[in-house]
């Protein structure tokens, strides 16, 4: 099973470096079919339930609040896009101000200046930005990944002591169902 999840985990960071943009969309695609099942189902239990009114309204609000957001992901996904990482840098500006005015010492204020910096540079080109951190959590998933295949490769057949344990201590066990 680690193994499984090191490849998929390698798989979709590289998927994530070199296509980011392309990513993204199939991310809001997703997660934007995702929020119209949710929708879905708070209308059918709204239709369903009709105890308590003051419970059934909020079920009615909540799909109709899902059904929005559905379509803004799954027809708008370039919009969202932008608008994350500009509340993202405005988010990184602040900080960066912030600490520029709370951090003692030169390596403290260079460092609130860049991070102000590219706070700004997310403001300014917002879907660019948005790629680039892709790329980025990318390169970093695929890297976890790879490191996840190579540890399970490596302690496939970890001999165990007497005890049960291997040489780190950790004990494999089974899980059985409890009827």
């Amino acid at each position: 099973m680690g193994l499984a999840v090191g490849i998929l985990l390698a798989v979709m960071g590289v998927a994530l470096l070199l296509f980011p943009g392309e990513s993204l969309t199939t991310a809001c695609a997703v997660l934007g079919a995702g929020v119209l099942v949710l929708s879905v189902i708070r209308f059918v239990k709204y239709f369903n339930d009709k105890k308590d009114s003051k419970e059934t309204s909020k079920t009615l609000f909540s799909g109709i609040f899902f059904l929005i957001i559905a379509f803004v992901l799954l027809m708008h996904p370039k919009f969202l896009l932008s608008v994350f990482p500009f509340l993202i840098g405005l988010g990184v500006v602040c900080y960066g101000i912030a600490s520029f005015f709370g951090k003692p010492g030169l390596f403290g204020k260079i460092f609130a200046v860049i991070t102000v910096l590219l706070g700004v540079s997310l403001i300014i080109n917002p879907f660019n930005g948005a790629t680039k951190i892709t790329s980025m959590v990318g390169f970093v998933i695929a890297v976890v990944g790879i490191a996840k295949v190579i540890s399970e490769i490596m302690n496939k057949d970890k001999p165990l002591l007497s005890d049960g344990t291997d040489e780190d201590g950790y004990r494999e066990v089974e899980f059985k169902d409890v009827e």
